[in-house]
């Protein structure tokens, strides 16, 4: 599977044929078209501040030009987006500077950032600093490259250090730790009071988390932050040392910190990332009511308090995952931009403001969230598709689920007997300590023991990771973990640690994983066939016919009426849960349009 990231380019003959049509004009139409190829599409107010309506309703007339209207503005853009790549393939540097130089002086109440910018940027000139820095940051998620050069062209008239910050950002997003950090030196020589010294503080610590993965170091720095600003900027540190914990694998302990914030009065930002936190603590430690309320309450905050789209993909990110492990049939979130890295926040979620970016094409599914459907499903073939897209979109930039890609696609390699391909990404791009589920590198390492034919190491391991995973406050996770150990062989010690936690038990997923682990404990057919009855109604369906065939085996061994009646059962169970594996499975990797 492949992603293209850039733009198309018109097949010579065919340029040569669309170009006679948008040259056969007036020159005052020509100038029309020209301005309006400097960014489609424009209001029609904009364009006729620069043009005559004349030259307007002769493109119109012709054909080059379409028109629509929503909310009392009418909108004007090519007929075709191959004309506008032939109109704006023509433009000369000298004609787009001196076109954009008119529209910089047009109203522009109804045209987005990236096109003011654009005309900032072509215009030449001093720039106006602040609406480049709005536009790059509106794009670091889906135009890391764009937001880049806007914001290189920011930094140089910029006396404070947003630019800056903004310009390391993005180069972070790019995959350029070294050029962040030193576009973070500049930023820090241009601090001037305790905002600007939060602004540095708070990108710092992300560079170090997600970039050079430290977590612990950006951790500890936002706890100096706290120290070192005003009292009115203390919250923004706060919040963000809670998130960072949260990525740490550390769940429960940025859980208390974001808790004791969300007690009292807020700023929007720092109230954001502490919902954020409890929206996924409250996931992986399996209260599916409590994540619900917390999703709830921070799709309401985004609705009322724009955030820039790098925040509202984390919580697209976060909220849809909280939907798959509540066992809620959300639609999985799309993916967005050129590398597909981030999620597509839905309307639901608000926007970054009323004058963003251009809306993004939609992506296919987000590859992460889907890979792990798949594999929840049981179908390790289409897991291990999704989940190598996902490891390489996370394997770049700052990769904030790089651990979650590559420790899942490990182990569906090693589950569907891919050892070789398991061991390479084992090797290469193990999962580290910077991730919101704790546990992926053991979980990972023990399915490769399995697949090796070390089965009662594996399972060890796997008990070990669980009761690690469960301590720091990710009994959903460790559940996942103890199933897969007593499918290994550890069906006692599995048992044991889950009985422990079975208080904590909050999901129905988790509460069918409970019921699996302690059937294969008691070794009954009829335990085994309400566990994987347990199991096909949550959609674990591969689960569910395992058990089932556990089941009948188990019933063919025993005599009387009762154990024939169960077989019978088991027979059934396990057919259907198959038989529904492959058609949701096949829904899934071939959609009707």
């Amino acid at each position: 599977m492949w992603w293209w990231p850039g733009d198309t380019e018109v097949p010579p003959r065919l340029g040569e044929l669309l170009q006679r049509r948008i040259e056969d004009v007036t020159p005052a139409a020509a100038e029309a078209r020209d301005v309006l190829a400097l960014g489609e599409p424009l209001p029609y107010d904009t364009l006729a501040a620069v043009v005559s309506s004349e030259a307007i309703m002769e493109l119109d007339e012709q054909g080059i030009v379409t028109s629509d209207s929503g909310d009392g503005t009418v909108l004007l853009r090519f007929s075709h987006p191959l004309l506008f790549a032939v109109a704006a393939r023509r433009l000369s540097p000298a004609r787009r500077r001196a076109l954009a130089g008119r529209l910089l002086d047009a109203p522009a109440d109804h045209v987005d950032l990236l096109r003011r910018a654009a005309w900032q940027e072509a215009a030449g000139g001093r720039p106006d600093v602040e609406l480049l820095v709005r536009t790059s940051r509106s794009l670091i998620v889906t135009d890391p490259s764009t937001a880049i050069r806007f914001a290189e062209r920011a930094v140089g008239y910029d006396d404070g250090p947003a630019a800056a910050v903004t310009l390391a950002d993005a180069q972070a997003e790019a995959g350029r730790p070294e050029d962040a950090l030193a576009s973070l030196t500049v930023a820090a020589a241009r601090i001037r009071n305790p905002d600007d010294r939060a602004m540095v503080g708070l990108s710092e610590a992300g560079l170090t988390l997600w970039s050079l993965r430290r977590p612990a170091e950006a951790v500890e720095g936002l706890a100096r932050l706290e120290n070192d600003v005003a009292a009115e900027v203390v919250a923004e540190a706060r919040s963000a040392r809670a998130l960072l914990t949260l990525f740490s694998a550390q769940p429960a302990a940025a859980v208390r910190v974001a808790d004791e914030m969300l007690a009292g009065p807020l700023p929007p930002n720092a109230r954001r990332r502490c919902l954020m936190v409890r929206l996924a603590a409250e996931t992986v430690g399996d209260r599916p009511g409590e994540a619900q309320r917390a999703g709830t309450e921070l799709t309401a905050l985004l609705r009322t308090h724009p955030a820039p789209p790098s925040a509202r993909s984390l919580s697209a990110a976060i909220a849809a995952t909280a939907e798959l492990f509540g066992n809620r049939t959300g639609e999985l979130p799309r993916a967005a931009g050129s590398t597909g890295r981030w999620p597509t926040p839905p309307e639901s979620m608000g926007s970054s403001g009323p004058d963003g970016g251009a809306s993004p094409l939609p992506g296919p599914v987000w590859p992460l969230l889907e890979g792990v459907r798949h594999h929840l499903a049981g179908d390790c073939a289409a897991a291990a598709v999704s989940l190598r897209e996902a490891t390489v979109q996370q394997l770049a930039g700052e990769g904030l689920f790089r651990s979650e890609a590559t420790g899942g696609l490990i182990v569906v390699l090693a589950e569907s007997g891919r050892l070789a391909e398991a061991r390479k990404v084992l090797a290469d791009n193990a999962p580290d300590a910077v991730a919101v589920i704790p546990g992926m590198l053991g979980w990972a390492q023990a399915w490769v023991l399995a697949a090796s034919g070390r089965t009662t190491d594996a399972a060890d391991l796997a008990v070990r990771t669980a009761e690690q995973t469960a301590a720091v406050g990710a009994i959903s996770a460790a559940f996942w973990y103890l199933a897969d150990a007593a499918r290994l062989g550890a069906v006692r010690p599995a048992a044991e640690l889950a009985e422990g936690l079975a208080d904590a038990v909050g999901s129905d997923i988790t509460a069918a994983r409970l019921a699996g682990i302690r059937a294969r404990a008691a070794n009954r057919a009829e335990s085994l066939v309400a566990a994987a009855d347990a199991h096909l109604a949550v959609g674990l369906f591969g689960h569910a016919a395992e058990l089932a065939d556990l089941a009948g085996d188990r019933a063919q061994r025993a005599r009387g009426r009762g154990a024939d009646a169960a077989a019978a059962r088991a027979g059934a169970v396990a057919a259907l849960a198959r038989r529904t594996l492959g058609t949701v499975c096949a829904a899934r990797r071939y959609p009707s349009s």
